[in-house]
């Protein structure tokens, strides 16, 4: 039998990792909540194409669309439902705000500040932000999973037999 790699499953054991080490050693918590958040979203995002291959023929065609409007075409085909104005959909959302902020990071000066000195992700960064964040990609990986009738028995496994 040949092996199967989940990549979403190595994203998702760094997300959880990362936010151990956050919880055990308070001096450099901040980057490890940082690392788990990104890594939450990378999770989601490698689940959905995970998803995505094996119930849509035409995946490869969209599979370059935003991970929250893939999210509603998965939900909309597998049946899942999701209420958009509350957990878990509502924590995605702003997960993938702070995955953009970080992926397309940009310096600020203070000519460009209005308001508060720092950027509202500095503050999101923290504990409780990475443990909802990872729970919220748990609910929606194992709803999608459930309704998909795809029914991975190794989901959040880095790999399968």
């Amino acid at each position: 039998m040949k092996k199967s790699i989940n990549t979403y499953g190595y994203l998702y054991s760094a997300s959880a990792s990362t936010e151990k080490v956050g919880r055990s050693a308070e001096e450099g918590s901040f980057y490890q909540y940082m690392a788990s958040l990104v890594f939450s979203a990378f999770t989601l995002e490698a689940y959905l194409n995970h998803l995505g291959f094996q119930v849509l023929g035409y995946w490869k065609h969209i599979e370059s669309l935003s991970p929250i409007k893939k999210l509603d075409i998965l939900s909309e085909v597998t049946g899942a439902e999701f209420d958009k104005g509350a957990r878990p959909h509502q924590t995605i959302a702003e997960l993938f705000k702070f995955r953009n902020e970080m992926a397309h990071g940009k310096s600020l000066f203070p000519s460009q500040f209005r308001g508060p000195d720092d950027p509202w992700w500095l503050d999101y960064c923290n504990e409780e932000n990475a443990s909802r964040a990872r729970e919220a990609v748990e609910q929606i990986i194992n709803t999608l999973n459930r309704e998909s009738g795809v029914r991975d028995p190794w989901t959040f496994n880095h790999e399968s037999y």
